[in-house]
């Protein structure tokens, strides 16, 4: 399962920091424990809601620590998490939605206008984050999953990614645990061949809908034990690099 390395590390080493934003201008921490928690919590919710293993979970989101949370969960539970663009217009949302057929969507607080347009007529459960909580998913009050709840074979589908659509609609590219976690162990294995195979500081700016993001500024740090802090905006990447200082990151040719 692609989650397991993470949520392995979680029960040795609970207290080790994990994921990071700024609330109130701020920076706030979650640890280890923290962050297993609230996604066990959720997986457990999704649960109670009916969402069964290949069952689909909408996220719109910016780039947050609750935006890891509903990764972690939905993997752990084997469910399908379909990731939106912050940039997605509400026809691509709908698209999205059509070819998909989500069961549960998950939206912040200044995104879940939009979602709410998009559902409009649509039988679906939705919850929202809110953006200066300082815990994660405090509105989920519910025991963690239980750990005899089956985990997704390697070959189970975990995500469905939509292209960029330069060449007209969105095509959805499907992705399973093995795919990612191979990605993970390759990169692992350079990291180890150049002496960098250690918990590492990450900054995260690329939207995390993209398999690019998600394979290298997520589940990569989260594999090896590394500290993700999310970049709320690009005009905050500058001065966040500086005062961060990245042990190591993940870029694209306009950076």
């Amino acid at each position: 399962m692609l989650v397991s390395p993470f949520l392995e590390s979680a029960q040795r080493a609970p207290e080790m920091p994990c994921l990071w934003a700024q609330v109130s201008g701020a920076w706030h921490g979650f640890s280890r424990g923290e962050v297993a928690d609230a996604s066990l919590r959720l997986a457990a919710w999704l649960v109670e809601q009916g969402v069964q293993s290949g069952d689909r979970v909408l996220l719109l989101m910016e780039n947050r620590p609750e935006w890891a949370v509903v990764a972690i969960a939905v993997a752990r539970m084997g469910a399908v998490l379909v990731p939106a663009y912050v940039t997605h217009q509400d026809d691509e949302i709908r698209y999205l939605l059509d070819r998909t057929e989500p069961k549960v969507c998950i939206a912040s607080e200044s995104l879940h206008t939009r979602l709410l347009d998009a559902l409009a007529g649509r039988k679906m459960r939705c919850i929202l984050v809110n953006e200066q909580d300082a815990s994660l998913f405090s509105q989920i009050v519910i025991a963690t999953l239980d750990p005899s709840y089956p985990e997704p074979s390697p070959d189970q589908l975990y995500t469905l990614i939509a292209t960029s659509g330069t060449n007209g609609v969105p095509k959805i590219a499907m992705l399973s645990h093995r795919n990612l976690e191979s990605n993970v162990q390759s990169v692992c294995q350079v990291l180890d061949e150049a002496g960098l195979l250690m918990p590492q500081r990450f900054l995260s700016f690329l939207p995390l809908a993209h398999a690019y993001e998600h394979m290298a500024g997520l589940q990569l740090p989260l594999a090896i034990g590394g500290e993700v802090y999310a970049c709320a905006r690009l005009d905050r990447l500058s001065p966040d690099m500086q005062v961060l200082m990245p042990t190591l990151r993940t870029a694209v040719l306009r950076v």
